[in-house]
């Protein structure tokens, strides 16, 4: 399992160089990190969790407006972008800065999920299953979390 977490951190690493993005991280359906390269500023635990958290609801949304099973995600922010990616039954996520250029991001996340996806099937033992109740959980917790109190009032006064 560490070997194939190894084969993770070098892969995401590799597109990080590639790609010049400001992080990226590969995360379980039920919000478990597998592998990541992200500032030190982010809370990944927390991001884990809202990102297996978003690629459900994206999924959800996607069922019911009947389009099809999510492929990705592109999140454009005042100060930057977040593009998710579905990759077998875990989710890349990736952080850009303002002024990349998304048509060069994407061919190179397009490439890196291909080596996850090689990297998974050879390690069977890695498949995690969803499991609704953690998921729950982690958002709970994120929800009490002094950071996510702080973001949410952070909104709420921008919106006004």
């Amino acid at each position: 399992m560490e070997a194939v977490r190894e084969q993770l951190r070098r892969v995401l690493n590799e597109f990080m160089a590639r790609s010049g993005s400001r992080g990226c991280a590969l995360v379980s359906s039920d919000g478990t990190l597998l592998a990541y390269v992200l500032p030190e500023s982010v809370n990944k635990d927390i991001v884990a969790s809202i990102m297996a958290a978003f690629g459900g609801s994206s999924s959800r949304i996607a069922q019911q407006m009947a389009l099809g099973e999510v492929e990705s995600v592109v999140l454009n922010c005042k100060e930057g972008s977040m593009i998710m990616k579905r990759v077998k039954d875990m989710i890349f996520s990736i952080l850009l800065e303002k002024e990349r250029s998304l048509g060069l991001v994407l061919y190179e996340v397009d490439r890196t999920a291909e080596e996850i996806e090689k990297i998974l099937a050879s390690a069977p033992m890695l498949r995690i299953e969803f499991d609704p109740t953690r998921v729950s959980q982690k958002l709970r917790e994120i929800e009490a979390s002094p950071f996510f109190k702080r973001l949410l009032e952070q909104v709420k006064r921008e919106q006004k």
